[in-house]
């Protein structure tokens, strides 16, 4: 499992050659997971619980052929329209219970851009796409920017996602 764990990709030096600890990072592109696991429509939930515990996860984005997100799948999702309704989940497909569309950014986004974006959807995770496209290529958490932004983005950030919708 320790594969499957997410890769949080850092800024090693910058062009002033300060070293890593000595700067908190700026960009989406520094610091997003570009190890996702994904799945597509016509997969069973089942399949896609199994990929979200083995991944340690509580989200997995649904992707196309070509990688373009076209939705998501999270842990609430699978309760709500499968378990609660006594549902098969080795008989359902995602893209019947998939929330459709994707809350995203784009890895050339700052850290405070993708704070925002968060906090305007309440949301803990976006879904990283290649600039220009609708192609996934990693993600970024609300843990990530917590970690990796100065204190007071990424206290904002958390206060305002964890805020109850209106």
């Amino acid at each position: 499992m320790t594969d499957m764990k997410r890769e949080i990709v850092a800024q090693q030096e910058t062009d002033e050659g300060l070293s890593r600890s000595e700067l908190s990072a700026s960009t989406v592109k520094e610091i997003v997971s570009r190890r996702i696991e994904s799945v597509t429509t016509d997969d069973t939930v089942a399949a896609a619980a199994a990929a979200m515990k083995e991944a340690e996860v509580g989200a997995i984005p649904v992707l196309d052929d070509q990688r373009r997100a076209v939705g998501i799948l999270t842990d609430r999702d699978i309760v709500l329209r499968v378990v609660a309704e006594r549902a098969d989940p080795d008989e359902v497909l995602i893209g019947e219970v998939m929330t459709p569309g994707v809350i995203s950014c784009v890895g050339d986004q700052t850290l405070a851009e993708a704070a925002r974006i968060m906090e305007e959807h309440q949301v803990r995770r976006l879904l990283v796409l290649e600039d220009g496209s609708n192609r996934a290529i990693g993600i970024i958490s609300l843990g990530d920017i917590a970690v990796h932004a100065r204190r007071a983005l990424a206290g904002e950030a958390i206060r305002e996602v964890s805020k109850p919708s209106a």
